[in-house]
């Protein structure tokens, strides 16, 4: 029986470095883009980017197909980000500094005025934008029951775009939209949620039953058997 039990702890570890590798080619391809963006000053006119619109699709699609793979090299990384969130914001028209409500109601609209090719990638930088902003929360600045606000404003987002645009192709939808991303997302949540449960503990109005916590569980994984690490690709 030995050899067998070594066997799949060797191929489970084998495959966990692969998923890892991965994740942090992913997250270092945005890394990269994101750090060669450039800012052109010019008198009596707004700051003028010249970017790729990748980086932040590929940085938060490393972290979330593992977390591990998170770090900053930079002393201006947050810097850097914030410039890659502005220009990517203003290429697609996102909404990631507005309420889920406003975000919906501004979704729908200029889909129909407008079409895909447009709220796609707009949609797409709201969420990841949503989803970086929990990761620096939860992981920066030590405040997880905000970044699980944000992972949870995402998933409404994401669960009201999929029963509203059922019947439109993902091609159409977009990445965000497939199980595999709401997937990722779900895990992020869940995790960030099981940490946040001490700071109900020192706020009664809130508390965090375990009643809650299974229900968050089962919601995380009940639609969404896929292989772990498959979190979705591109956003347009």
């Amino acid at each position: 029986m030995m050899p067998e039990l070594e066997a799949a702890w060797q191929e489970r570890m084998s495959s966990s470095a692969w998923v890892i590798h991965g994740a942090y080619e992913e997250f270092k391809r945005g890394v990269d883009l994101m750090k060669s963006l450039k800012k052109v000053s010019v008198p009596g006119f707004p700051m003028r980017y010249h970017g790729n619109t990748e980086a932040l699709t590929l940085i938060s699609n490393g972290i979330m197909r593992d977390m591990r793979v998170f770090h900053i090299d930079d002393p201006n990384w947050i810097e850097m980000y914030n410039d890659q969130i502005v220009f990517e914001t203003t290429k697609s028209e996102g909404w990631p500094m507005q309420s889920l409500e406003t975000v919906i109601e501004e979704a729908r609209q200029r889909q129909r005025e407008k079409g895909w090719g447009n709220v796609r990638p707009a949609l797409s930088t709201t969420v990841r934008a949503w989803i970086m902003r929990a990761v620096f929360d939860d992981n920066l600045r030590g405040e997880p029951q905000i970044a699980e606000e944000f992972l949870k404003r995402s998933l409404d987002l994401l669960e009201w775009g999929r029963q509203f645009w059922k019947n439109v192709p993902s091609s159409d939808r977009g990445a965000i939209f497939e199980d595999t991303f709401i997937r990722g997302v779900r895990s992020m949540h869940l995790e960030t949620f099981m940490r946040v449960r001490p700071y109900h503990s020192a706020f009664p109005s809130c508390l965090c039953p375990h009643s809650a916590v299974a229900g968050v569980s089962q919601r995380s994984w009940a639609r969404f058997e896929v292989p772990p690490g498959t979190v979705a690709g591109r956003s347009s």
